[in-house]
């Protein structure tokens, strides 16, 4: 399968929501309750990293757009705040890749730590960050905003969430194109 990672372009933004609500299907209902996994990103929030350059998607053969990673800024970090990829392209390396661009970018933009919030347990979330070299935070490594961006989180009602770091540069685990 041939798919294109690259940076979003306007059009792009409005397959987001559709792919975020797929993905949220994957859940189970304890990890990911309702109304969460009903509601997603505004289009001010996807606009507002889209304008920031933090956002990347993934397009298949016909240039449909499969999947997308939003990044933040958090405590001058380079922060992945965002990765869904529809269900019917799951499994295939794509998330992956979305990951491996990303850091990539950062790192050729200077920062030095790159961080995340995940939930711990779920097979698809920390233990997959952890083949990119991320770690999980301790308490006081955390700074204020991402300190409370788990307080928040905590507050919607999401659990066993934790914050992971890594440290930038990255080396990308793809040779050559990113296609």
């Amino acid at each position: 399968m041939n798919i294109v990672i690259a940076p979003a372009i306007g059009s792009d933004l409005q397959y987001l929501a559709a792919i975020e609500a797929e993905a949220a299907s994957l859940f189970s209902l304890t990890d990911l309750p309702e109304p969460l996994r009903s509601t997603t990103l505004s289009q001010e929030v996807l606009q507002g990293s889209f304008r920031s350059g933090l956002l990347w998607v993934a397009r298949d053969a016909n240039s449909q757009v499969v999947g997308y990673l939003m990044a933040s800024i958090v405590d001058n970090n380079f922060h992945i705040s965002q990765v869904d990829v529809s269900p019917k392209f799951g499994r295939q390396g794509i998330g992956s890749r979305l990951v491996d661009f990303s850091l990539s970018t950062a790192s050729l933009a200077g920062y030095t730590l790159a961080t995340l919030t995940t939930f711990k347990h779920v097979r698809w979330n920390a233990p997959f960050y952890e083949k990119f070299g991320f770690y999980e935070m301790a308490t006081t490594e955390l700074g204020p905003e991402l300190a409370s961006i788990l307080e928040y989180e905590d507050s919607l009602g999401l659990k066993n969430r934790i914050a992971m770091t890594r440290e930038l540069p990255y080396k990308s685990h793809f040779s050559g194109s990113v296609k």
